[in-house]
């Protein structure tokens, strides 16, 4: 990209970033110029930064059909005949891991990691090399919302078999065996998000109740002190817009 085109792309960033009162983390993907990346963490003012994206390719083709490429659904473009392909989930998983020790090298900024990640051993990892947070996408899609459970569980393991209190614990702590211009993470004050009710607008559907994920509803009144992260998805759940942010 040109300076010009960069200056632009920043510009946006800071716009959007004084328009509302929520953080934004722009979405980076691997393809993305290093002059922008680095000019999003040097010039926008903005909460932290979220990847990787999936990533474009070129189709496969059918080698029972002469090598003839195989279109690939919503991608194809029937007016120049071109189709992509998408790389998604797991073999993303070494350029996360490379993007999150990049990234950390550059800046204190909040980093949520994301791209491939379906064990719990690689959320570790992605810890240790500094990320702030993880977000899973595919692995949910390809073994649905219970997965998460199996993770957490074998994250309290693993936090009490090595003498970890939380995860906040192994936020950079593989940092001290990389030369010194990785540095240490700063600490960032962060808001804590949790749900709660507005019970004037529940209808007892129960939706909420039988959701897989969270402990939040097992026991009435429901406990989301205990049990919520502030994952949003019993909002996008709930008919009646009966559950919403309670922000301290």
């Amino acid at each position: 990209m040109c300076n010009a085109d960069i200056y632009r792309v920043i510009e946006i960033i800071n716009r959007l970033a004084r328009s509302v009162k929520i953080p934004v983390f722009p979405k980076l993907n691997i393809r993305m110029d290093d002059d922008l990346i680095d000019g999003i963490i040097t010039n926008c003012n903005v909460g932290g930064l979220i990847y990787l994206d999936s990533i474009n390719v070129q189709p496969y083709i059918d080698i029972s059909n002469k090598g003839r490429p195989i279109f690939d659904g919503d991608l194809y473009d029937s007016l120049t005949g071109a189709s992509n392909s998408v790389v998604a989930g797991e073999p993303l998983l070494p350029f996360t891991f490379n993007y999150t020790q990049i990234l950390r090298s550059k800046t204190n900024l909040s980093l949520s990691a994301g791209g491939g990640l379906d064990k719990w051993q690689d959320i570790i990892r992605c810890l240790m090399l500094g990320a702030n947070s993880i977000h899973l996408t595919s692995v949910i899609m390809k073994k649905g919302f219970q997965h998460i459970n199996g993770l957490k569980e074998s994250l309290n393991k693993f936090l009490d078999k090595n003498e970890y209190n939380t995860l906040l614990d192994l936020i950079g702590v593989s940092l001290e065996h990389y030369p010194e211009h990785f540095g240490k993470i700063k600490s960032r004050e962060t808001l804590q998000v949790k749900t709660t009710l507005l019970e004037d607008k529940c209808v007892k559907c129960n939706i909420c109740e039988n959701m897989v994920t969270c402990n939040s509803f097992k026991s009435i009144p429901y406990n989301f002190d205990k049990n919520c992260d502030g994952c949003s998805m019993c909002h996008d759940l709930c008919p009646a817009k009966a559950l919403v942010y309670d922000i301290h």
